[in-house]
């Protein structure tokens, strides 16, 4: 399928800062709008509800390296354009189909209680639509357009929000309210996403056989990179919710989302330097790749600290504020999620890094050293210190697996 340009000269390239700015509030926004969806959750349907909600969200994040084939770092550095936009674009509609077709086995075959499928299912659907503006979003990164993502983060955002709280408070139906922050969102990204990508030239969305198993024989070890890294929370609050019910699950999830936020807002900071990294490293810049490169680590611990700090403090009364008294007994365990999501930002940085520098191996043994971890002690953790466990666990892999990292990176500069 041939899509014409809305233009005939491409937009010109935003600086780091301006892209930075648009691209970390607007998706700020989003994550932040996705945290007070599990508020909402918690607030209008109860906690049963929430941790129905956190499981399926979990699953999710299974469901979303496997349907981008997690080629976002590689797409956005390929500036040679070995492969076109059209070409990615075709590649991720296989891969969300792909997706779909191990996801679901998965959710029948895990769950331990009937009524967590239909609301995974459903979530699935929701993960799709961001996979689908993801790869629009690497031809916006990769053109230095970065207000654009910025924008239609913020866009839908706010959207997801309105439309899932009025269904959820109206209908008081779980599934239902998802498909409906699904069909806003899928709505966004034809209307906006879209559009804009075509302003950078014409785009023939196809791919031919040898194009489309090159890109399987690059994502492969990219997808499973990215299935063992974020299976480590996965597993973890997965284990947790069959022992100890959605209930409890949900409390977690409850005080768990506003420490994803460090996560999130990090991958935020760091996103805007990518393409400048991928570019002295491929003229061959060393010395160049090498400050950037530390800077960048620089700017992440710095914005991680500035999040972490007044989540620290002002988070325990926030939480107690929205969830009332009954919560308080668990908030006790915020400080230790802070440090464990701060380990995930920083090890998911380091991975990006060695997909810059095309050790795809290397970021492979990475992750599945940190799943392996998870799956050795999370058993123990989560049985000795209840929901302080999964932090433990969290936290052991990984810090294993970062320190690992730096060791592969180290030897690849």
């Amino acid at each position: 399928m041939h899509i014409s340009s809305l233009t005939s000269k491409p937009p010109k390239p935003n600086s780091i800062r301006r892209n930075a700015a648009f691209n970390f509030i607007g998706c700020l926004v989003y994550q932040g709008c996705q945290w007070l969806v599990t508020v909402l959750v918690a607030v209008i349907a109860g906690y049963q509800e929430s941790g129905l909600f956190a499981y399926a969200a979990a699953i999710g994040n299974l469901f979303l390296p496997i349907a981008t084939f997690n080629l976002r770092t590689f797409q956005v550095s390929d500036l040679n354009n070995r492969y076109s936009s059209g070409e990615y674009i075709a590649f991720r509609s296989f891969s969300i189909i792909i997706a779909f077709f191990c996801m679901i086995p998965y959710i029948l075959l895990t769950s331990s209680d009937i009524s967590y499928v239909a609301p995974a299912a459903v979530f699935l659907f929701f993960k799709a639509d961001e996979a689908l503006c993801d790869v629009f979003s690497g031809i916006h990164q990769k053109w230095q357009r970065m207000d654009y993502i910025g924008i239609s983060q913020f866009t839908r955002g706010v959207a997801l929000l309105l439309v899932f709280s009025t269904s959820l408070y109206l209908l008081n139906n779980l599934c239902l309210s998802i498909a409906l922050m699904f069909l806003v969102c899928f709505t966004i990204t034809l209307l906006y996403d879209f559009p804009h990508v075509r302003r950078f030239g014409d785009i023939s969305i196809q791919i031919d056989r040898i194009a489309f198993f090159r890109l399987v024989k690059i994502g492969l070890p990219l997808v499973l990179s990215a299935t063992f890294a974020s299976s480590i929370v996965t597993l973890a609050r997965q284990y947790f919710g069959n022992i100890y019910g959605s209930e409890m699950l949900g409390i977690y999830a409850s005080i768990a989302t506003p420490a994803v936020l460090i996560q999130a807002a990090s991958r935020y900071i760091y996103s805007p330097l990518l393409v400048p990294l991928a570019d002295s490293f491929r003229v061959g810049e060393g010395q160049r790749f090498r400050r950037s490169l530390v800077k960048s680590y620089l700017y992440l611990c710095i914005g991680m600290i500035c999040l972490a700090v007044p989540l620290l403090c002002f988070g325990p009364i926030g939480l107690s504020l929205i969830y009332g008294s009954d919560i308080s007994p668990y908030l006790s365990i915020l400080p230790g999620m802070v440090f464990a999501t701060s380990l995930n930002a920083l090890l998911l940085f380091t991975i990006d890094i060695l997909v810059i520098v095309r050790d795809l191996l290397g970021q492979v043994i990475v992750s599945l050293l940190g799943m392996l971890i998870c799956v050795l002690v999370c058993g123990y953790c989560i049985n000795s210190f209840f929901m302080d466990g999964i932090n433990l666990a969290t936290s052991l892999s990984f810090l294993a697996a970062t320190i690992f990292a730096f060791l592969r990176l180290r030897t690849r500069i």
